[in-house]
């Protein structure tokens, strides 16, 4: 077979704000890039990808990108056979770790279930939200949490480090090896930083099926 790195550059991710022409300076830099590889015989394709159309309740738009040597034959964002999840595949039920929330501001979204994602990081919104799928995950900032309403009351808890990597369709097993050699917080810091597995695996299975190897 021959050698994948022969003919692809690995997956390029980045912000979604670098498909937007608002923000020139960041369409730049992407720009630019492109222009390099198609200088030295690439073609790029790119597509702003978001893990909630991929079964993962995760707000997550990234402009995900692949190069290829020459010309591709190739569909890399066709969905394949999406499994749907839903926060009661993401939340531990061993942790009961809840308190009752004191909401500082308005309360925003209605979600349907019993259990539902809640973010009231101050950096972007004016309030609490609420909802069945669950904001960005960021490496350096906090204030995810999963909660229940019980009567008037709301009870919240942060999201733990497994939740974290469930939201980033790793294995469980994923995270109890990484566990081995560092903490929870780097755990955490490494999913902010990361992107859902299942997106990688669907656009290699892509390549795989519409390419032919020697």
């Amino acid at each position: 077979m021959k050698d994948f790195i022969e003919d692809y550059l690995a997956y390029l991710v980045f912000e979604k704000g670098l498909s937007n022409k608002t923000k020139e300076s960041y369409r730049n830099d992407l720009e630019i890039y492109r222009k390099y590889l198609e200088d030295n015989g690439y073609s790029n394709y790119w597509k702003v990808l978001d893990s909630k159309d991929y079964g993962i309740p995760q707000r997550r738009p990234r402009v995900l990108m692949v190069s290829k040597l020459g010309k591709a034959n190739v569909d890399f964002f066709k969905k394949k056979c999406i499994i749907e999840k839903d926060i009661n595949d993401i939340l531990d039920f061993d942790n009961n770790n809840f308190e009752k929330l004191v909401i500082k501001g308005k309360l925003k979204g209605n979600p349907t279930g019993k259990y539902f994602f809640l973010d009231d990081r101050d950096w972007k919104i004016n309030g609490v939200m609420i909802n069945d799928i669950c904001s960005t995950q960021r490496a350096g900032r906090t204030g995810l949490k999963c909660a229940y309403k019980k009567g008037n009351d709301i009870y919240a808890r942060k999201l733990t480090a497994l939740e974290c990597c469930r939201l980033m369709d790793y294995r469980d097993e994923d995270y109890y090896e990484m566990k081995k050699d560092i903490s929870d917080g780097a755990i955490m810091r490494i999913c902010g930083n990361s992107i859902v597995v299942r997106i990688l695996e669907n656009i290699f299975q892509n390549i795989q099926e519409d390419e032919k190897y020697d």
